[in-house]
């Protein structure tokens, strides 16, 4: 009796562990047929402009080089980049999830993104690197110093590949493979699409230009740098061995002129963590806004929009410094960014005050009503500690499974 019971518990192990492999099994096909680990072939960018050194040829190197450095460049350098553009972690772990589209496109120096069926996605692209050419801005975020600008400034090459991120059939951001370097752009608004209006305030006749009449001409640096033992960081053509030639136009026209004059921002008088930010600007001449990107100091960068006024809830009290970069363009051209900037203290919310009330010995304390965590509803995400607890449930059921069944058989 006792061989008899030991031969059936083994047996019933054995279904189980069976059973629970099938379960794991299946999960992995699943969440394999989710990823989309896009690829790129092109040439690789290994200078020192590379936002991500060497870029990436493909969806998963871009993410594991994103979280963990990539040899020459720290992960935090990587995210600090990104995050001035409104790249948050959780889109860039989220590049094979199957809630948004990556393809294989390319971004012109002209400005423009194409998808990978070469359809207009996006407009007044915005890149930006870790060396200075000509023509670029100097920022800063979270520690790490490095320059925008738009493409023109920078390519070499007429156009460059990317990963271009797309949710919903709408542009998102997207990625240059060769160096890893950002984009952000406007994207192309549909058909049914109404075109938002802008509230815009005329600047007085005495305002000063700020961006000069003059015509930026990238040509390439065939001198020193261009030789035979550079020739991998010259081949991405992201922004290396450029030469910008002004040229000034003479012209009886006013120059535009664009100008970010002021950044707003209020306390919510509801929640004291909470605030709005409305950035305020001029512009003239056949200017206008393309985007906007505020960047609230604890971290968090909104995406790029043409939405002037942004609200944020902080996560602890203190005085953040709130930045504001509008980007503006002219006759279909980006032609600069501009920048406010302020500083705002938000608080925790004041202790209501209680008054103690006499209650009966007898009153029967409230009790809390148990409930039923939800069930997952998506098998993404296969980690070790996911994997071990799926095969030890499924393992589990499938012996359970396997008792009821031998025990109706001798029934």
């Amino acid at each position: 009796m006792t061989r008899q019971r030991g031969t059936f518990l083994f047996k019933t192990l054995l279904f189980g562990v069976i059973f629970g492999l099938l379960v794991v099994s299946l999960g992995l096909k699943i969440a394999a047929a989710h990823a989309q680990n896009v690829s790129i072939n092109s040439a690789r960018n290994c200078d020192a402009n590379a936002v991500i050194y060497c870029g990436a040829g493909t969806v998963d190197e871009l993410i594991g080089k994103y979280r963990g450095g990539d040899g020459r460049n720290t992960a935090t350098s990587i995210h600090n980049i990104y995050s001035y553009f409104g790249i948050s972690s959780a889109a860039i772990n989220g590049m094979n999830s199957p809630s948004v589209n990556v393809e294989a496109g390319s971004v012109t120096s002209s400005g423009d993104v194409y998808g990978s069926n070469n359809q207009l996605v996006a407009t007044n692209a915005l890149t930006g690197g870790r060396e200075y050419r000509a023509g670029s801005k100097q920022v800063s975020s979270g520690g790490t110093s490095f320059y925008t600008r738009p493409p023109r400034v920078s390519f070499v090459s007429s156009q460059l590949s990317a990963f271009v991120v797309m949710k919903n059939g709408q542009f998102v951001f997207a990625i240059l493979a060769s160096c890893g370097n950002p984009v952000i752009a406007t994207p192309v608004k549909h058909a049914s699409t109404p075109t938002p209006k802008l509230t815009q305030t005329t600047a007085p006749t005495t305002s000063t230009a700020t961006l000069p009449p003059a015509m930026t001409t990238t040509v390439p640096n065939c001198s020193g740098n261009n030789n035979a033992s550079n020739s991998i960081a010259s081949q991405g053509n992201c922004s290396t061995n450029t030469t910008v030639v002004e040229t000034q136009i003479q012209s009886s026209s006013p120059p535009p002129f664009a100008q970010c004059t002021s950044l707003q921002t209020q306390v919510s008088n509801t929640d004291s963590l909470s605030i709005n930010s409305t950035a305020n600007y001029q512009i003239g001449n056949g200017a206008q806004l393309e985007s906007a990107v505020f960047n609230f100091g604890d971290g968090t960068t909104s995406p790029a929009s043409t939405q002037t006024s942004q609200n944020h809830t902080y996560a602890q009290p203190g005085s953040y410094p709130v930045t504001a970069t509008l980007t503006f363009s002219a006759d279909n051209q980006v032609i600069g960014s501009s920048i406010c900037q302020t500083t705002v203290t938000v608080s925790l919310p004041p202790t209501p005050s209680t008054t103690a009330t006499t209650t009966s010995a007898s009153t029967t304390p409230p009790t809390t009503p148990i409930t039923s965590a939800a069930p997952a509803t998506s098998l993404v995400n296969t980690g070790p500690g996911d994997i071990i607890g799926l095969f030890a449930a499924s393992s589990t059921i499938g012996s359970i499974a396997y008792l009821w069944i031998m025990k109706r058989r001798l029934v």
